[in-house]
């Protein structure tokens, strides 16, 4: 998850060695023969989504493909996720890989390249529609500020936590998908990386005078966007014209989040524990972001 500057053929040597690296580790054969059931959607970037069954294992899977430039690169945000899929399979075995996506098999050819994970049935945006019952909503507070807290200590930072990468299983238990714009590096200077609408204040610069900021602060505010957007039901911020709407509008949030009568529906939906914890998350200073993460504890 390196960001400095690689040429061509150093990106390509390096896929190779992390592909074949990640093969060494999985079980061979895990998805030999796919069925391709459903597009799912196609990103901002080149790479396409699938909805797929393999009809060896009998599981279901989603399918990330990516094709190649003409230099014979894959798509940024695969590159970016092998990485990160090459750092957790380094990982020693812990509780907390439950709630990461579990990657079956990768596969590289000069045209495209995919990544096949499992299919996670339960998408956050579905559940959180309309409020749930409040000790679900605890639940996954804890289980999100936990699972980013371990990713950081093994220097992984996500950079695009939202509600649209969130999922769970049919056992309810949360899992943070799509690290194609993850990175080992806490000082970044990418502004761009992350969904606008859970874009940290100071990822809102001058790309030609643009000052490093923090990753890990970055994912905070994040975590709090996604807090906010599961108790009030709905998206903290939407793009409405262009991205310039968006620190406008989290000036507007801040003012009342901060101020002494609170955020007129935030205070109502949630208790008051949780109110703190988003007014810590949702800090301009990135520091006091991750001081309220290092210091959360929540009785369930």
């Amino acid at each position: 998850m390196c960001e400095q500057e690689e040429s061509n053929e150093e990106k390509k040597n390096r896929i190779f060695q992390l592909v074949k690296k990640i093969q060494l580790k999985l079980p061979k054969s895990q998805a030999t023969d796919i069925t391709f059931i459903k597009h799912m959607h196609k990103c901002v970037s080149k790479k396409q989504i699938w909805l797929g069954f393999e009809n060896v294992s009998k599981q279901w899977v989603i399918v990330k493909e990516g094709k190649n430039n003409p230099s014979w690169i894959p798509d940024l945000d695969l590159y970016y996720e092998l990485e990160t899929f090459c750092d957790l399979l380094d990982l020693e075995q812990d509780s907390m890989l439950e709630h990461l996506p579990v990657l079956i098999d990768v596969r590289l050819s000069e045209t495209q390249n995919q990544i096949i994970t499992k299919w996670l049935p339960l998408q956050f945006n579905k559940i959180f529609h309309n409020h749930v019952i409040p000790c679900f909503n605890r639940r996954v507070v804890c289980d999100l500020i936990q699972i980013v807290k371990y990713l950081h200590r093994n220097n992984i930072f996500h950079r695009d936590i939202k509600s649209t990468n969130i999922c769970f299983d049919t056992s309810g238990k949360l899992v943070l998908i799509d690290f194609g714009s993850a990175t080992t590096n806490d000082i970044s200077t990418t502004l761009s990386v992350c969904t606008v609408t859970t874009r940290a204040p100071e990822q809102f610069q001058d790309a030609k005078s643009a000052q490093e900021y923090s990753a890990a602060a970055g994912d905070w505010w994040s975590v709090g966007c996604v807090i906010c957007h599961m108790y009030l039901g709905e998206p903290l911020f939407y793009l409405k014209d262009t991205e310039t709407d968006i620190p406008t509008q989290i000036n507007f949030f801040l003012s009342l989040l901060h101020s002494e009568c609170g955020h007129p529906k935030l205070s109502k939906v949630c208790p008051e524990e949780i109110y703190r914890l988003i007014q810590g998350l949702m800090s301009r200073q990135p520091d006091v972001r991750t001081q309220t993460a290092n210091r959360f504890f929540l009785i369930i």
